[in-house]
């Protein structure tokens, strides 16, 4: 899934686990009472988000122009 906008360019890329399938049982989210363990399990069976500025190559530090 790829999205644009004026000067960013957003990307979802799906997370590369070690394991075969989630190790955060069916429904472990709806079941935690504690707001940090069900953020934590909404994190880690999300998509990851990448976010890239458009004009990245031109962006720097003047310390990088050539001399």
């Amino acid at each position: 899934h790829l999205s644009t906008c004026l000067f960013l360019q957003v990307s979802t890329v799906p997370q590369e686990r070690r394991t075969l399938a989630s190790t955060v049982p069916e429904g472990a989210e709806l079941q935690a009472e504690c707001l940090l363990v069900r953020q934590a399990c909404k994190y880690y069976n999300s998509e990851l988000n990448v976010v890239q500025f458009k004009f990245d190559d031109y962006a720097g530090d003047y310390r990088m122009l050539p001399r």
